[in-house]
């Protein structure tokens, strides 16, 4: 196992990004490239976005927040927009499945009242009537 090989284990098992030191750093896929004892002063950095090139980034020593507060709290507020709005979409499909429930059971309560030529209430009436009438000649 080489040195690059130890240094990319202890990096990535670490979750560091790459090495860095005051004048360089070197992403964790580009270890370094500089190929000479410059690599002694580098310690462990974090990728981060580069502040002055947007979509670029920089490996640096401490972990800090490279986009301005009012950014943090705009992605935020999107963020939780979005879940309340998959929050109320599931709420929706759940009401809509109850209605598909409940006009299924409406459709075979007509369909029974339409069998039996009796109106709800009284087939209600009935099957009560027919149970105290099973539990009475079980007894």
């Amino acid at each position: 196992m080489t040195v690059k090989e130890i240094v990319f284990d202890y990096l990535a098992t670490r979750g560091y990004g790459g090495l860095c030191n005051d004048d360089c750093g070197c992403p964790i896929d580009d270890l370094m490239p500089c190929r000479s004892n410059g690599c002694a002063g580098c310690v462990p950095g974090y990728r981060q976005p580069d502040p002055d090139n947007k979509g670029e980034f920089i490996i640096v020593e401490e972990k800090t927040c490279a986009y301005p507060q009012h950014e943090i709290e705009a992605l935020r507020g999107s963020i939780e927009a979005l879940h309340s709005e998959h929050s109320a979409r599931r709420m929706l499909a759940t009401i809509e499945s109850n209605n598909r429930e409940i006009a299924s059971l409406r459709g075979l309560i007509d369909t029974l009242s339409f069998c039996y030529d009796q109106p709800v209430g009284d087939l209600a009436l009935m099957v009560r009537a027919n149970k105290e009438r099973d539990a009475r000649e079980k007894s």
